[in-house]
């Protein structure tokens, strides 16, 4: 998508199935594009899209009637009452008055809200107005719905909220989402799979539980932090007299080699020092690795960019 010059999204090649899907990428990595071309709202230079076997330029009602989407932006009238602008918006899809009256009221319910459904969305606190455009998404029984940073501007605990009500979505009523995230940590924790975008091209893409697992070549170990004592530092030294390759940060030492073999060194360090575990085990590759070895070898063949199946 070239943007007079601007390549928003460039040789863009990806299909998303069906469960809890992350996007992810940093500011402008083309993220909001992508949904507005799936959505028929703006023509791709090149190429094509499909949604649901439908072309979203030739049959963009169709596919906006099919598919909720909750945009990043905060553009909720003030003056409306939220149950109101929910069913307004569940009218405006296609449902007839009555029903987008019942639909209004439950999704408002579902995302915690039933008792504030009639309050005016400018009176309501950034949380809220997020629940509230996750509603409006819901309302109109849609097959699928787009979901574009919907955890912006919330606190840690509304955070948490928002991604148990995303988790439940495909789990208990069965739509498939698309979460828009510059956010690593939660997209590993809500998602079946990922889609990784680094200037408009696509860089990492397949199952989370495939590109998160458990390194059979390292091992990390956290330990309890004693007041007066030095024992991370100390378990560390001992490990390094040992042979082995040691990192340390803070209580956190990571240990490189067979897993088997440094398992034992590890227990028998920590037996020498006298220091406490509170975590010990293989250590765990991240999303955010994952990401960063893409970057690190973008000039190159993209790791797992292949791994997409299933048209939408």
């Amino acid at each position: 998508m070239d943007f007079k010059g601007h390549l928003a999204l460039d040789s863009l090649d990806v299909s998303i199935g069906s469960g809890v899907t992350g996007l992810v990428g940093a500011n402008g990595a083309g993220k909001t594009t992508l949904f507005n071309i799936l959505l028929g709202l703006i023509t791709p230079t090149s190429g094509t899209a499909m949604v649901a076997g439908l072309d979203p330029i030739k049959d963009g009602a169709s596919v906006r009637a099919r598919i909720g989407f909750s945009p990043e932006r905060n553009i909720l009238p003030d003056d409306m009452q939220a149950y109101e602008f929910v069913r307004h918006l569940s009218q405006v899809r296609g449902l007839p008055k009555s029903e987008a009256r019942s639909r209004s009221s439950d999704a408002l319910w579902l995302v915690g809200l039933g008792e504030e459904r009639l309050r005016p969305l400018g009176t309501m606190s950034t949380g809220q107005r997020q629940r509230v455009k996750l509603a409006q998404a819901l309302a109109s029984d849609p097959t699928l719905i787009f979901l574009d940073e919907p955890t912006d501007g919330l606190d840690p605990v509304q955070r948490d909220e928002m991604l148990e009500l995303i988790g439940s979505i495909h789990g208990d009523f069965g739509i498939d989402v698309v979460v828009s995230s510059h956010v690593l940590e939660e997209v590993e924790r809500v998602c079946d799979s990922v889609v990784v975008l680094d200037a408009g091209r696509c860089v990492v893409a397949g199952s989370v539980t495939d590109l998160v697992h458990s390194s059979e070549t390292s091992v990390d170990i956290e330990l309890v932090e004693l007041a007066s004592d030095n024992s991370p530092a100390a378990v560390a030294e001992w490990l390094q007299a040992a042979g082995h390759t040691v990192t340390q940060d803070g209580v956190h030492l990571t240990i490189a080699g067979d897993s088997d073999a440094v398992f034992d060194a590890a227990r028998d360090a920590v037996a020498a020092t006298g220091a406490r575990i509170r975590r010990f085990g293989k250590r765990r590759i991240s999303l955010e690795e994952v990401f960063i070895t893409a970057g690190e070898n973008a000039d190159g063949p993209a790791p797992y960019a292949s791994s997409t199946r299933t048209d939408r």
